[in-house]
């Protein structure tokens, strides 16, 4: 396998290192298939529980935040956007390798909180495509689409 892989991209110091090291391949492995069996399992779970009105204008942001004790709204607002990170690196991943990258991105884009946010997102679930995945994901949790703009 190694000899192929040298003949196909040729020998090159990197090259050299990446494949004389021989977890590599088994761990870029391994992770992809824990990224894609993972969005499988919680893409659909965040799809079905978000309210149908999510990406409309003028909703009101939950009161969830307001009823925690004052030191652990930035802790959890800190972990709120390094899971929509780590979401939108796994969704940026997943379109160069199977799995639910433009639905994983759109998850991620939710969770981070940034200028603009709302209508990114607007914008995104507005992609026929997008629409048309949350939808059918939505039905199947019987669930109503969501709304859009």
């Amino acid at each position: 396998m190694r000899g192929l892989i040298e003949r196909l991209l040729g020998e090159g110091a990197a090259l050299a290192a990446l494949l004389n090291h021989e977890l590599l391949l088994p761990a870029i492995f391994l992770g992809s298939l824990a990224a894609f069996v993972s969005t499988l399992v919680t893409v659909p779970l965040i799809i079905a529980r978000l309210p149908a009105e999510h990406f409309l204008p003028g909703r009101v942001e939950p009161r969830f935040w307001r009823q925690l004790p004052r030191w652990s709204v930035p802790v959890l607002l800190g972990a709120k956007n390094a899971l929509g990170a780590l979401f939108l690196v796994f969704g940026l991943v997943m379109l160069a390798i199977p799995g639910q990258g433009l639905v994983t991105i759109l998850i991620g884009l939710s969770l981070i909180d940034f200028p603009g946010k709302h209508r990114l997102e607007r914008w995104l679930i507005a992609r026929p495509a997008i629409w048309r995945a949350t939808a059918w994901i939505r039905r199947r949790a019987g669930r109503a689409p969501f709304a859009l703009p």
